[in-house]
């Protein structure tokens, strides 16, 4: 249910430069913000809360504006008892863009994020300015089912609320986070709507995500990790033959978790991408004003 405070309790994180609660699409929204410059908005995984990605946005804040918002269920945004579709998603991203006022930004996903960022742009053409679609969920109707089973995220909500010992607990399911990261995780994961999980996850199987990747309307890129069961290489040459416009570029010494497994090579990717971004707007406005 929604929370009756429109600002609740914040947990002080030090790290960004701002964090907002925005009411958009019937909801009160949390996120944070980090850096200067273009904006781009990272929207994280299916379990993970904003401040799981604050690692990610601060290595990309130097030279962007960096938004990460708690989804619907997670974090200090409002944990609803229903909606949890790639539409309400969307329409969430919608209204968080608009209160914060981002005409155009580039979207960055990773996993669930990825989908979202997929959708929307299909919701929405030519909202955003680019795509980074991270390492997607391909499972779906008629599809192999996703790699990782729904029983391991009740193992980790199990684990989070009632293991005597959580971080090695943990460990065993994430065996090559740090301990800090394992915290961090299980921290957010109680602060995190199991039903949402299982809505999505639900999600995963019942939500065509190829549907979305052919009708994507904004320059973009796909990002996998090059050791991927969630990307696979077939998976990947699929897409390269749906959308040959839609460059596959994969990460070394990554698995499905792309930006905790390999970050540099993966802000690498990014910050190439939005370099290319800016030299295309730029072309277009000088042509527009030569007219």
């Amino acid at each position: 249910m929604a929370r009756d405070d429109p600002i609740p309790f914040r947990p002080p994180y030090a790290a960004e430069d701002a964090t907002h609660m925005l009411y958009a699409n019937s909801l009160w929204h949390h996120v944070l913000e980090y850096g200067k410059g273009s904006a781009m908005v990272l929207i994280p995984g299916m379990t993970a809360a904003a401040a799981n990605y604050g690692f990610f946005a601060q290595a990309l804040a130097p030279v962007h504006r960096v938004f990460v918002p708690d989804a619907r269920g997670r974090g200090l945004s409002d944990h609803p008892g229903s909606g949890f579709t790639l539409d309400d998603y969307a329409a969430d991203l919608f209204g968080i863009l608009d209160r914060l006022e981002l005409a155009a930004p580039i979207l960055v996903g990773h996993s669930m994020g990825a989908r979202i960022a997929a959708a929307f742009d299909v919701a929405f053409p030519h909202r955003a300015a680019g795509l980074v679609l991270i390492d997607p969920p391909l499972s779906g109707p008629g599809r192999e089912p996703y790699p990782y089973p729904l029983a391991m995220y009740h193992s980790m909500f199990e684990i989070a609320h009632r293991s005597d010992d959580p971080i090695a607990a943990m460990r065993e399911i994430e065996p090559s986070a740090t301990e800090a990261a394992l915290a961090e995780r299980i921290r957010w994961l109680r602060a995190t709507d199991e039903h949402a999980i299982v809505e999505t996850y639900r999600g995963f199987h019942e939500e065509d995500y190829h549907a979305l990747h052919v009708s994507v309307t904004a320059l973009a890129i796909l990002v996998r990790g090059e050791r991927s069961v969630v990307v696979t290489s077939a998976g990947a040459d699929e897409l390269r033959e749906l959308r040959s416009d839609i460059p596959v570029i994969d990460i070394p010494n990554a698995g499905h978790l792309v930006p905790h497994e390999n970050l540099a090579a993966t802000c690498e990717v990014v910050r190439a991408f939005a370099g290319e971004l800016n030299v295309e707007r730029g072309s277009s406005t000088r042509a527009h004003e030569t007219r």
